[in-house]
C-alpha cells in the first residue's frame, strides 16, 4: 500500500489550489491525531474549508474528527497564527516540503517525508518545530536557520546541472531520477516506461538521455493541470495523472483533491489496526528466517566436526593440557588457530577455514558435534512455532479485511451535491467555486435547466433533464428546493428560501461593460423564473444505482421507489459531524461518505422511517 504522497501530488496541489490561500485568514488549528493537523481556512472568494495534514504522509481539503479538547501545540499554533493572513502556498524544490508564508511574515512548513515536521519560522529562523532534530548538515532547532532537505531544484536546474547529476550518480537511470530529481519511484518508472529506455542502464551512461527525460517530465507535469485523480487500488496509490506503466484500469475522481481526501481516508482506516497486523507478520516472517538460518550455520558446524573427529579430539587435548600458556591467535595445529578461550566458563573458540567453532573442554569431539546438531533441531521447533504464529495472525488479519467495506469506484456525480428528481433525471450542484465553475462548463446542455438560489454565493445547480415523460414542472421545483438547501440559507437557519431558474442560453461568462466575473459565478441574462416559499427539509436514504448502493439525500417532497431507512432532516444546532456519524450509524455506511453529502452548517433529525431497499434508475 501506497502510505505517502509523492513530489508530483504536491506539485499538482500547489498548482490546482494555490489561489485559495493567497489572501485566505486561518480561523483554527486543530490536532486531530498524533501526526495530523486540520486548518480551517476561510478565504472572501472561496469561503471556509479544512487543510489537513498527515505529516507522515500527505494534504488534502479533507475534515476528519475533531478532538473534545484541544491538544497544548494546537493551542500554541492557535495563539501564534490565528487570524494571520496568508501571502502565497509553494512548493520547496520540487521536494515533499510545502511552505506557507504569511503577511506578517512567519512561515509555515510542512515536511512530508518520513515521519514528518512541522516548523514555525520568523526571519528564516526556527521557532518552534514539532519534532527537534538534527543531521551532521541540518538542524530542525529552536534558533537554528531552517535549510530544506533538497538544496537542488531539478525543475529550476539547468541542463548542465542536470548532466552533472545524472553523471555522478552511482546508481541506475530509474533510482537516479525516483532520488536525485525527486520524483519517486513510480513516476521515474513512468518516465522510462513513456520514453522506452532502459530503466536500469548505469545513470552515468544515460547522458544522452537528459533532454528527453527533461521533456517528458515537463509533459507529465503539464498533464496535471486535468484536475483529475486516478486511483490504483491495488497498490492504494492516486496520481493527478494516468500512469501508462501500470495495466490496472485506475478509477477516476473529477477533482484530484477528492482522490487525495479518498486516499487519506484509506490511510487512517488500515493505519492503527491492519498496520500493526502486518508488522506483526512481517517480524514473524523475519523470525522464522533468522532461526532457519540459524539451524542451517549450527547443523553445518556440527557436520565440520564430525567430518573432523580426531583431529578436533587433538585439539581438546592440546588446550586441556597447555591452556595457561595458549594466547589468541595461536596456531594449535595446521590450519587451527585458537580464536578466544575462557578457562573459567571451560569454553574455547577456535578458527577453521574463515568458520568459527565454540567447543566445550569438558566434552569429547562427538559430544559437541552432538551439541550443535541438538540446537540446530531446536531452531527447526522454534521456525516451525513461529510459521504457526503467522498463519493464525493472517487469519486475524483476514478476518479484519473481511470486515472492512470494499471500495467501490465513485460516480462521477459524487464529485457535487446530487440527488435523482421524482421523474429519475440527475440533478447536480457545486459544492465550491470550482465546482461552480465546473458543473456548468462540463455538465450543462442545452436541454438542461440552471438553477440558483436566491442567495449571494448559493451553488450552481444544473437539472439534466435526459429522461422521457418528465414531469419538468415538478422536477424544476424539487431541484430549486435542493439549491435552497444546500446554500447559507440551511446554515441560517431558516425554514423556507426563494430561487429562480434560467435556460442554459441565458447562462454566460461575458459581463456587461465594467462588471467583474469572479470564478465560479455566472452572468444570467433575460428573464428568471422565480419560485418562493421552498421548505428547507430534506430526507437521506441508501438507493441502489447501476448496481451499486449510494447513500442519497434529497428534498423531503421526491418520490424514490422502494425507499429504505428514510432520516428526514432540516436546519438545526447539531454539528455536522455529529450528525453525521448518527446517520451514518442508521444507515450502515461510513462517517465520511454521509458528511461528504450533507449541507453546510447543523441539522436536527425530525424523524426516522425503515422502509425496504430502494433502486433507482437513470
Amino acid at each position: 500500500m501506497k502510505d505517502k504522497q509523492s513530489s508530483i501530488d504536491f506539485y499538482a496541489f500547489v498548482k490546482l489550489y494555490g489561489d485559495r490561500f493567497s489572501g485566505a485568514f486561518i480561523k483554527k488549528i486543530y490536532q486531530t491525531g498524533k501526526d495530523e493537523f486540520t486548518f480551517i481556512i476561510y478565504s472572501p472568494e472561496h469561503g471556509k474549508y479544512p487543510f489537513h495534514i498527515k505529516l507522515s504522509a500527505g494534504i488534502a481539503f479533507m475534515d476528519p474528527d475533531r478532538p473534545e479538547e484541544s491538544s497544548s501545540f494546537a493551542m500554541f499554533l492557535r495563539k501564534n497564527l490565528s487570524e494571520q493572513k496568508i501571502r502565497s502556498i509553494e512548493q520547496i524544490n520540487f521536494d515533499r516540503v510545502c511552505k506557507i508564508t504569511l503577511y506578517s511574515g512567519m512561515e509555515i512548513i510542512f515536511e512530508l517525508f518520513r515521519d514528518g515536521n512541522l516548523i514555525i519560522l520568523e526571519n528564516g529562523l526556527i521557532t518552534y518545530a514539532f519534532s527537534p532534530r538534527e543531521w551532521k548538515n541540518r538542524k530542525i532547532l529552536k534558533g537554528e536557520k531552517y535549510i530544506p532537505p533538497s538544496l537542488i531544484d531539478p525543475l529550476s536546474s539547468d541542463l548542465s546541472a542536470l548532466e552533472s547529476i545524472f553523471e555522478h550518480s552511482k546508481g541506475s537511470l530509474v533510482q537516479t531520477m525516483a532520488t536525485r530529481m525527486n520524483l519517486g519511484g513510480e513516476y521515474a518508472e513512468e518516465i522510462a516506461f513513456r520514453l522506452g529506455i532502459d530503466k536500469d542502464k548505469p545513470s552515468k551512461d544515460s547522458l544522452d538521455m537528459v533532454p528527453a527525460i527533461i521533456s517528458e517530465i515537463n509533459k507529465l507535469l503539464d498533464e496535471t493541470s486535468l484536475n483529475k485523480g486516478f486511483y490504483y487500488n491495488t497498490d492504494n496509490m492516486l496520481s493527478p495523472v494516468k500512469l501508462t506503466s501500470i495495466s490496472e484500469t485506475p478509477g477516476i475522481f473529477e477533482d484530484f483533491n477528492e482522490g487525495l481526501a479518498f486516499q487519506m481516508g484509506k490511510l487512517k482506516e488500515a493505519d492503527p489496526q491492519i498496520s500493526q497486523i502486518e508488522r506483526r507478520i512481517a517480524n514473524q516472517t523475519k523470525t522464522v528466517q533468522q532461526y532457519m538460518e540459524l539451524s542451517v550455520n549450527l547443523k553445518e558446524l556440527g557436520q565440520i566436526i564430525i567430518s573432523n573427529l580426531p583431529e578436533f579430539e587433538r585439539i581438546l587435548r592440546i588446550v586441556n593440557a597447555n591452556h595457561k600458556s595458549l594466547s589468541k591467535g595461536v596456531v594449535i595445529i595446521p590450519g587451527i588457530t585458537l580464536h578466544d578461550i575462557d578457562f573459567s566458563k571451560k569454553l574455547l573458540t577456535i578458527k577453521k577455514d574463515e568458520k568459527e567453532i565454540q567447543l566445550s573442554l569438558n566434552r569429547t569431539a562427538g559430544e559437541n558435534a552432538s551439541d550443535y546438531f541438538n540446537r540446530s533441531k531446536d531452531y527447526i521447533l522454534k521456525a516451525e512455532g513461529a510459521k504457526k504464529a503467522i498463519i493464525d495472525t493472517s487469519k486475524v488479519k483476514l478476518e479484519e479485511n473481511g470486515r472492512k467495506k470494499k471500495d467501490r469506484p465513485k460516480k462521477w456525480f459524487e464529485s457535487y451535491h446530487w440527488f435523482i428528481t421524482s421523474s429519475g433525471n440527475l440533478v447536480v450542484a457545486g459544492k465550491d467555486v470550482n465546482g461552480n465553475e465546473k458543473v456548468v462548463k462540463k455538465h450543462m446542455s442545452e436541454k438542461d435547466i440552471y438553477i440558483h438560489a436566491d442567495l449571494y454565493g448559493a451553488p450552481s445547480t444544473i437539472l439534466k433533464v435526459e429522461k422521457e415523460n418528465t414531469d419538468l414542472e415538478k422536477d424544476i421545483l424539487e431541484a430549486a428546493q435542493f439549491a435552497v438547501s444546500n446554500s447559507r440559507a440551511w446554515s441560517n437557519n431558516l425554514a423556507s428560501g426563494s430561487a429562480y431558474w434560467v435556460t442554459p442560453l441565458q447562462v454566460s461568462k461575458t459581463p456587461e461593460s465594467g462588471e467583474f466575473v469572479r470564478k465560479g459565478s455566472w452572468i444570467v441574462k433575460g428573464k428568471r423564473n422565480y419560485l418562493f416559499n421552498l421548505p428547507l427539509k430534506l430526507k437521506i436514504s441508501t438507493v441502489i444505482f447501476e448496481n451499486t448502493e449510494l447513500p442519497m439525500i434529497c428534498p423531503h417532497v421526491t418520490e424514490i421507489k422502494n425507499e429504505r431507512d428514510l432520516i428526514f432532516l432540516s436546519p438545526g444546532e447539531t454539528k455536522r459531524e455529529k450528525i453525521a456519524k448518527e446517520i451514518s450509524e442508521i444507515l450502515g455506511r461510513e462517517r465520511d461518505e454521509i458528511a461528504s453529502i450533507l449541507p453546510p452548517g447543523g441539522s436536527r433529525i425530525d424523524s426516522i422511517t425503515k422502509k425496504v431497499p430502494a433502486s433507482i434508475s437513470q
